[in-house]
């Protein structure tokens, strides 16, 4: 991953933890130029900056009698007075990462750049969304993307399996941390302010122990279960009959695809093969677009 990119806020950075691609300071004060900021905007790459905050997230030990104190150097503090631009006594959209909602936290502006919230009256969601993903674990610049993205698509379960195409050594980049996963997930949600709900993410090295020991563990048999596959002779996930069916497991393979013995073996597992069309597509463009015609499907059977 390239240094000074940026593609989330891990909670509680620190303005001077921003660096260039020299490995230069770039925030030391709540004024950042345009220009920056633009640069900040960025996505992808080495995992330290700044995205949209639709909801600004903060731990469970952040809260002290519905009060949040976030001093001048934390970026939420900074994203919320100069990007946001909220006013003294305002309100914003905040929750508790893993609780309770929050859509008119109020604001109060410290004389040291900080804020301060007043979280009021909350909400939980309890609704877990309805779409899981199986993916096979792409090169690592990629996966440092998807996990934020995912997040903000709205899944239950990241089940991140091996396969033949993928390079074992994948598993043991940075990108697959326990903190710097959760780091990017927590962004993601920030980023759709939608839930406050971290995704369960279950990581295996082997496609067939975990079809056969864990994958009915969280995701049951009656789901509906694909795999997208190239090609204009399959099925199109708008055309297939949900019936009764809740919950969609969607499979993205590697790049390259799923060899013959692994497609095999994921429809001895349920899944059905469906078609995006004939373009091969990207892991992150394909997973997206599965995921959001999942969302869609499920949506146009309730309404």
């Amino acid at each position: 991953m390239k240094s000074g990119r940026v593609s989330f806020i891990p909670l509680g950075l620190r303005l001077n933890e921003i660096v260039d691609r020299r490995g230069r300071s770039i925030c030391r004060g709540a004024k950042v130029p345009e220009s920056v900021r633009r640069y900040l905007q960025s996505v992808g790459g080495e995992a330290r900056g700044l995205v949209a905050l639709n909801r600004v997230l903060v731990s469970g030990d952040e809260v002290s009698d519905g009060l949040v104190t976030l001093d001048g150097e934390d970026l939420r503090a900074w994203h919320v007075r100069n990007i946001l631009k909220v006013e003294d006594g305002g309100r914003i959209r905040a929750g508790v990462v893993d609780g309770e909602l929050f859509d008119e936290a109020e604001v109060t502006l410290g004389e040291d750049g900080g804020i301060r919230l007043e979280l009021g009256a909350g909400v939980l969601v309890d609704d877990v969304p309805r779409v899981d993903v199986l993916l096979a674990l792409p090169r690592p610049g990629v996966m440092s993307r998807m996990w934020s993205a995912l997040a903000s698509l709205g899944v239950g379960n990241i089940f991140v399996v091996n396969a033949y195409r993928v390079e074992k050594t994948y598993f043991s980049s940075k990108v697959m941390r326990e903190d710097e996963i959760r780091e990017a997930l927590v962004a993601g949600l920030m980023q759709s302010g939608c839930d406050s709900r971290v995704p369960n993410v279950v990581i295996s090295k082997q496609l067939k122990k975990f079809l056969t020991d864990e994958l009915d563990k969280h995701t049951p048999r009656e789901a509906l279960r694909v795999v997208g596959h190239p090609g204009s002779d399959l099925k199109r996930l708008s055309q297939m009959n949900l019936g009764d069916v809740k919950r969609i497991l969607v499979a993205i393979g590697p790049e390259g695809g799923w060899m013959d013995r692994e497609m095999s073996m994921l429809e001895g597992f349920g899944f059905q093969p469906i078609s995006l069309g004939q373009r091969a597509l990207r892991t992150e463009v394909a997973c997206a677009a599965l995921v959001t015609l999942a969302h869609d499907r499920l949506a146009s059977e309730c309404a």
